[in-house]
């Protein structure tokens, strides 16, 4: 009798989770567009999504110049601006643009990392300051710098 009382309560909890799972991405579908590429939109404000936020670079010799360009669109339904790109050093300059970047439309931050005086495990983080919806994104080349 007890067992399957219990059977009926996991049955019925498994049923109130399902519900709620199906309501929250319902909910999320009403926040979100589909576009011809079948890309997600994000409704009413700007949204960068960077193909991908770190860039291992391996191992170079001290006095190279890393460079690199992170990828990125912007997913929203307004124009992006990026306010501003920080360093975590003087060793490493950006590039990026200050236009605005219309819906579905890509660009890129390039970063140079000149690996003068460095030696050993480097970890350089940007971090972009924008209007998107995501307003900071962290950027991050990693790898080794060797004698020569």
């Amino acid at each position: 009798m007890y067992s399957l009382f219990y059977y009926f309560l996991v049955i019925n909890l498994l049923a109130i989770i399902s519900l709620k799972a199906q309501n929250r991405t319902e909910a999320m579908s009403k926040d979100t567009t589909q576009n011809n590429n079948t890309t997600p939109l994000v409704q009413g404000a700007s949204y960068i999504s960077f193909k991908e936020k770190i860039y291992h670079f391996g191992r170079v010799k001290q006095g190279e110049k890393v460079r690199y360009s992170f990828q990125f669109i912007n997913l929203g339904t307004q124009d992006l601006f990026l306010y501003e790109v920080q360093t975590s050093c003087g060793c490493t300059v950006t590039t990026w643009p200050r236009k605005a970047i219309k819906p579905q439309e890509s660009s890129e931050v390039e970063i140079v990392f000149d690996t003068t005086n460095k030696l050993g495990m480097q970890n350089k983080v940007v971090l972009i300051i924008s209007n998107a919806q995501n307003k900071e994104e962290k950027l991050t080349l990693t790898g080794e710098v060797i004698l020569p």
